[in-house]
């Protein structure tokens, strides 16, 4: 009788998946609880710290309650309001020296050295 290879390789590899018992098992290595509805996280290798997004309200509103916090790579809070005034901020990312923020419907800059908002650019055609 042919049996094609696909089928011997699927069946081969469905019974090898079913026969390890992987377990994964995750510590809680550190926390930290004082942080107002926190959202993103963006590592700095370059400062060797946590950039954290900070909705703080709802995370539909233009609300003024949102910012930027720093943590230090071991959990402990570097400075809980570098960045004020935000929205409800989510994603981050990082070019040079500059933090772009995803703030509802804008795009926020940050000079990272001073922690001032350099732009908020607006789009009118963004939604949540």
């Amino acid at each position: 009788m042919f049996v094609p290879k696909s089928i011997i390789l699927s069946t081969t590899f469905f019974l090898t998946l079913t026969s390890v018992k992987a377990q994964s098992v995750l510590n809680k290595i550190w926390e930290t609880p004082e942080l107002p509805v926190p959202e993103s996280v963006l590592y700095s290798e370059k400062e060797n710290q946590l950039f954290v997004s900070l909705i703080d309200g709802e995370g539909n509103k233009k609300d003024g309650k949102g910012g930027i916090a720093i943590l230090n790579t071991d959990g402990t809070v570097k400075n809980k309001l570098w960045v004020e005034g935000l929205d409800a901020p989510k994603g981050l990312a990082r070019y040079k020296n500059v933090l772009f923020v995803a703030d509802l419907t804008a795009l926020v800059s940050v000079d990272i050295p001073t922690g001032k908002i350099l732009n908020k650019l607006e789009i009118d055609s963004a939604v949540f």
